[in-house]
């Protein structure tokens, strides 16, 4: 992996990344408070504001860097920023074998020898890896060196997103003692806020059952109007609360009132009303939503583009989306059209032009035409990531890889 530091002093920090502006006669400055970027083809929503002084242009340098997959850390002794490229070259896979998970290469080397009973992907640089089999969990964080680099081991822990981890601070995993914070990468908790149920960081945001509701939850996991959301200060950015709330995608995230869902964008705002029995994450501007027991598509400004016929439509993939109907699958294209016609028993969605599907008690793959490139053969296969997809055996374990031209490799 190549690190590119980036080396900037304090002037420039309190201008670009506290937007640390003073006004003059002589100064034009324009602010806007979201807006979006292309990465590699992915449309990124920032909350951050941009400002415009005398037709310069100035961004948040933290959320850039973050967006695109670098670490930024401030070195107090130094007075400067260091942002690390962390796009990693080497992507590391799990692989499973006698009992015990480890780590291989594309190439199926090993790089890290199958010694933790638990093992996750790589996410932002550290994967969580179980290093006890006692009931306690004993989970903890290890580099792409297999060193562990946080030192207390949890009872049940999560991977890292937008540099944040969630961790239980219980002495058993979910048990009614539960009780969920974050740290960063150094171990440091962000907050002092202890949360009885709480999501991974999504997009700078994270679901939380607020503070003095905790385990055990009621039935249906249903906590009417405690549910909000914190920043990655560890602030409430918002004093409203929501009998339901999920992972902000894009921009968005769908909440519940009243027995209904609606959407919210990262100001809270209500962008669409409570008048849904269900959503599904917003993907390439449309999102599934469920009307009485059958599913259809909207657009972001509630515009019909699918419309409620469907017993599942899966949020979009690649201009697809999987939808059930008569208990076979399918896919739309981003105009409704019926472009794979529905006669798999089970499907995935697209990822790097194909999509995973099952039919005769088989998973096998399909390009966008709906043609196999992998004839179904396998158990179980997972969605395709840098070229490769795992292969499960019937004890839901990794067994091997297969890559996208079908060539497998057994462990």
């Amino acid at each position: 992996m190549k690190n590119n530091i980036v080396k900037i002093m304090v002037l420039m920090i309190a201008l670009i990344l506290f937007m640390t502006l003073t006004y003059a006669s002589n100064e034009l400055i324009a602010k806007v408070e979201q807006y979006k970027i292309i990465v590699n083809g992915e449309e990124k929503i920032f909350n951050m504001p941009i400002v415009t002084i005398n037709d310069r242009t100035y961004i948040p340098l933290r959320e850039t860097a973050e967006t695109l997959d670098m670490d930024v850390r401030w070195d107090d002794e130094k007075q400067e920023i260091n942002i690390n490229n962390m796009i990693e070259e080497d992507e590391l896979y799990v692989f499973y074998k006698n009992g015990l998970y480890g780590y291989i290469d594309k190439d199926f080397n090993i790089i890290i020898q199958p010694k933790y009973y638990y093992a996750e992907d790589f996410s932002e640089g550290l994967a969580l890896v179980r290093t006890s089999n006692s009931q306690n969990g004993q989970y903890r964080y290890i580099n792409k060196k297999g060193e562990i680099v946080i030192q207390e081991a949890y009872s049940m822990a999560y991977s890292f997103h937008d540099g944040i981890a969630l961790v239980d601070l219980g002495e058993a995993a979910i048990t009614d003692d539960s009780l969920f914070t974050y740290i960063d990468k150094q171990g440091n908790r962000i907050t002092d806020k202890e949360f009885g149920l709480a999501s991974s960081f999504s997009e700078k945001y994270a679901v939380v059952l607020k503070e003095g509701y905790g385990f055990p939850v009621p039935p249906s996991m249903k906590v009417k109007n405690k549910w909000s959301y914190i920043n990655t200060l560890g602030e409430y950015p918002t004093e409203q609360v929501y009998e339901e709330a999920r992972d902000f995608s894009n921009g968005y995230a769908a909440v519940k009132n009243n027995g209904k869902w609606g959407l919210i964008n990262t100001k809270f705002k209500l962008v669409i009303d409570y008048i849904y029995d269900d959503i599904q994450s917003l993907n390439e501007g449309i999102m599934p939503v469920k009307l009485g027991n059958k599913w259809g598509c909207v657009d972001i400004n509630n515009n019909v583009i699918v419309e409620c016929k469907y017993d599942r439509i899966d949020s979009y993939s690649e201009g697809l989306a999987c939808f059930l109907k008569n208990d076979k699958c399918g896919y739309l294209d981003t105009n409704g059209n019926e472009v794979i016609s529905a006669e798999f028993e089970n499907a995935g969605n697209f990822s790097e032009g194909i999509a995973t599907v099952k039919t005769n008690g088989k998973w096998g793959c399909i390009d966008k035409k709906g043609e196999f490139v992998i004839q179904p053969q396998y158990f179980i296969l997972s969605d395709c990531k840098n070229g490769l997809m795992e292969v499960y055996d019937e004890s839901y374990l990794i067994k091997g890889y297969i890559n996208k031209d079908g060539k497998e490799v057994i462990l």
